[in-house]
């Protein structure tokens, strides 16, 4: 399975640039499978993904999941966008 979703980033990396807000969607969803596993490697490259790359749509998107595997990732949006609360 480690190597299924290493290859499917790799993937979504490379098309990236091709549309930024659909591929990010796709990376963002991929970290849904990988939570709670220790591909913690993997979890960090999306993490800076999206770090480096997310946006207001992207940040609701990932609230709109409603999973609380995404918390840490939503605080840090929030603060990264300069949300207050």
């Amino acid at each position: 399975m480690y190597n299924e979703l290493n290859q499917q980033l790799q993937e979504y990396e490379r098309e990236f640039d091709n549309d930024k807000e659909a591929t990010l969607i796709k990376i963002v969803d991929l970290y849904e499978k990988i939570i709670g596993t220790d591909y913690h490697d993997i979890a960090d490259s999306i993490y800076l993904w999206v770090y480096e790359n997310a946006n207001e749509q992207i940040l609701d998107y990932i609230i709109s999941k409603e999973n609380s595997g995404y918390d840490d990732m939503i605080k840090m949006l929030k603060d990264r966008l300069g949300h207050i609360n």
